[in-house]
């Protein structure tokens, strides 16, 4: 095997492998993506190309960078997908989507945007946190499975414009606004999916129709089989004047009047439609076992070669009057190329030309059709009691705090500050907080005394079948 160098992205195909930076970059050919990439600029791919990510690859934004300066954000890099994107991580070896910091903030990077109208991207086993909105999909119709959505800035996923894409088995959780977010004609379907810990589980606008279950005869039948729990305000926000479907689902109680309460449509504003949550399933609906495999390593550290230490926050981020997105998906996207002194090695064997060995079907494919690949089956005894456990996944399905403290804001002229600062916090097998960190952010004063404040908070012990375990929770103050 031999390694050629190359200096720009629209050959014939190649694959990056080990480490690579990529300071911006626009790929024209069937590429491979694994090892470790650090993106510092906006990454797109074009309508001819396919993008392979291999099981295992860990792709690192560095925070509130972007080196192209273009895109629909100018300070933070982004995935663009105009053409195919195939993430191919397995239930052993998740792909990461995380930010390049060791002090991580919801909105360090933009997320990934897939607008391909014509052939679906396929997300299997995937990570993606720490920007500001996950995945936006815009008249594209991707497949995502067995992946998690998380610790981003505005919502964990932004479907619109006609788009129909199929979520399931994923989990989609701690966003700092919305889960889910639906509009222009969106009709998502999804199931097997958890949404939960968000400050709204999913919200309906524009004409979308969110489809997450519906057992009527006819082409929207699906299952449901979802849960929908513990999201702060509202678990779904319908604001448009069609009924949602949202039957067969778990909402975490078993109460009717209490699931009605979580639930704003017209109930409660006759402009907006019905949202039709029953039949109803029981508190819980998946396999814990898998979901605990699915969710190991959830507090991956980056390597030492990518971290670097996190800016000050720079105060673009938006107030708590504001938290829904600004309308940026619509705007042109920059030239994004790549810097000319920035090498990349080709692996070459036999051929110059590196093809996935298993792209998508040409065009008019249908992924769907394929055998779906479930996790596998797991034994009670593979589970790792030591490592830290989401808290959706303790036998209480959430925290539970004991006592708490208010940050001591004497001295301190904060008072014009308003918004939400959120510490993720690693609470110890004996309730006590172990560790605490600044997800989200509002200004260095709040912040440190928010943090302070969150290392007194004491919780009920969690457990995982009983058995005491250690498990990371989110702490809101509100200023």
């Amino acid at each position: 095997m031999r390694i050629v160098y190359i200096f720009l992205l629209f050959l014939t195909g190649f694959i990056l492998g080990q480490q690579t930076t990529l300071t911006g970059a626009r790929i024209s050919a069937s590429t491979v993506w694994r090892g470790t990439i650090l993106i510092e600029g906006d990454v797109v791919v074009e309508s001819s190309a396919i993008l392979t990510v291999e099981a295992g690859t860990r792709i690192y934004f560095r925070p509130n960078t972007d080196k192209q300066r273009g895109g629909a954000d100018k300070t933070r890099s982004e995935l663009l997908v105009k053409g195919v994107l195939i993430v191919k991580g397995d239930a052993d070896n998740l792909v990461l989507f995380s930010s390049a910091t060791q002090e991580p903030h919801m909105g360090d990077w933009y997320g990934i945007r897939l607008l391909n109208s014509r052939e679906p991207s396929i997300i299997n086993y995937a990570r993606i946190e720490y920007a500001y909105n996950g995945i936006s999909i815009k008249k594209s119709n991707p497949q995502i499975s067995h992946s998690q959505i998380q610790l981003n800035y505005n919502a964990g996923l932004t479907i619109d414009l006609k788009a129909r894409p199929k979520i399931r088995n994923s989990i989609i959780s701690e966003n700092g606004y919305a889960g889910v977010i639906t509009s222009l004609g969106a009709k998502p379907v999804f199931s097997k999916t958890i949404i939960s810990l968000n400050q709204i589980g999913v919200i309906s606008f524009s004409l979308s129709q969110p489809n997450l279950g519906d057992l009527s005869a006819g082409n929207r039948n699906t299952t449901g089989n979802n849960e929908l729990f513990a999201n702060e305000e509202y678990d779904f926000y319908n604001h448009t004047n069609l009924e949602i479907k949202a039957e067969n689902n778990s909402w975490g109680v078993e109460d009717p009047t209490a699931v009605s309460a979580h639930i704003y449509d017209g109930e409660d504003d006759p402009r907006y439609g019905r949202v039709d949550y029953e039949p109803m399933q029981g508190q819980t609906v998946q396999n814990r076992t898998e979901l605990i495999q699915l969710t190991q390593a959830s507090t991956e550290q980056p390597p030492q070669d990518v971290l670097q230490t996190p800016p000050p926050p720079d105060g673009g981020q938006q107030s708590e009057e504001s938290p829904a997105p600004a309308n940026q998906t619509g705007q042109e996207e920059s030239s994004a190329s790549q810097d000319d002194g920035t090498a990349l090695a080709l692996e070459e064997e036999s051929s110059p030309v590196q093809t996935p060995s298993n792209n998508p079907p040409e065009k008019k494919s249908e992924p769907e059709k394929k055998p779906e690949s479930d996790t596998k089956v797991a034994k009670k005894d593979d589970i790792d009691y030591n490592q830290v456990f989401m808290e959706l996944l303790l036998d209480a399905k959430k925290s539970e705090i004991i006592s708490k403290a208010t940050p001591d804001l004497s001295g301190y002229n904060v008072l014009r500050s308003r918004g939400r600062v959120i510490v993720r916090a690693v609470v110890g097998k004996d309730g006590r907080v172990e560790s605490a960190s600044v997800v989200r952010s509002l200004n260095p004063v709040l912040d440190r005394l928010s943090r302070e404040a969150a290392q007194k908070f004491r919780y009920k012990v969690g457990t995982v079948n009983g058995r005491p375990v250690r498990f990371v929770t989110n702490i809101l103050f509100k200023f």
